[in-house]
């Protein structure tokens, strides 16, 4: 039976947070959770586990010695640890601000210093990110329609793993608009994005609920109803100017 959230969490505070400090020495800067597991949304034995380790400088040796004493502990509690150096972390937040954002909202630190305070992210970042991630999605999203021939079963499944990438996007929208994602759970996180873009949040909504058992929808409406408010929210983002 998986262990449940405070279960985990003090697994890796206790044994995971030792096998670090063994591996990484000297080296090791900070520990911190994020993700899922921090938050009502996690689910015991499906979520992954996220724990972002910061290291002065990474070290291959380091790492062999970590996979070693964890590989078991690490694969069987779904734990994904992200091991950077504290110059990959700060010089990478233009890359990866919607990531960063929420490692920065939301974070448990375990060991060390809350690295995110040194993070410089940008609006113009942020929007980048956004508007190219909805693009892929949108994307993906007529592959599949042509690789479905027609077939609900098959759009049942895309969407419920489509669903995931989006609402990591309606996040980064709410922060645009300079407001905060906290607790929200993903039908409030649809609502309040729909609120502040003018885009009918019912849609995806009825996406996500894909997921549960028992609900049923139209799965051709409801794909040419998500095709065109994704195609309209794109042209709201890409009118968004932070270049000052």
């Amino acid at each position: 039976m998986p262990l449940n959230r405070n279960q985990i969490i003090e697994l890796i505070e206790n044994e995971v947070l030792s096998a670090i400090q063994n591996s990484f020495k000297d080296n090791l800067l900070s520990v911190m959770l994020y993700g899922s597991i921090l938050t009502d949304s996690y689910i015991p034995g499906i979520s992954d586990i996220n724990i972002l380790i910061i290291l002065e400088n990474v070290k291959v040796q380091q790492l062999e010695n970590f996979t070693k004493s964890s590989y078991k502990l690490i694969r069987k509690h779904k734990i994904t640890p992200l091991i950077l150096s504290r110059t990959e972390f700060i010089n990478s937040a233009d890359v990866f601000p919607l990531e960063y954002f929420d490692i920065k909202e939301k974070n448990r630190v375990i060991y060390g210093e809350d690295e995110t305070k040194n993070l410089k992210i940008t609006d113009m970042n942020l929007r980048h990110q956004i508007e190219s991630g909805l693009r892929g999605n949108l994307t993906r999203l007529r592959q599949a329609i042509i690789a479905s021939k027609a077939k609900d079963q098959v759009m049942k499944g895309f969407f419920k793993v489509w669903i995931g990438s989006i609402l990591s996007m309606f996040r980064g929208l709410i922060r645009l608009k300079k407001e905060t994602v906290g607790n929200l759970n993903h039908d409030e996180i649809i609502e309040k994005m729909g609120k502040l873009y003018d885009i009918n949040p019912e849609v995806f909504k009825d996406v996500f609920h894909l997921r549960q058992k028992g609900k049923e929808v139209s799965l051709k409406d409801l794909t040419s109803y998500v095709h065109e408010e994704l195609k309209k929210l794109i042209a709201i983002i890409d009118k968004m100017d932070f270049n000052g």
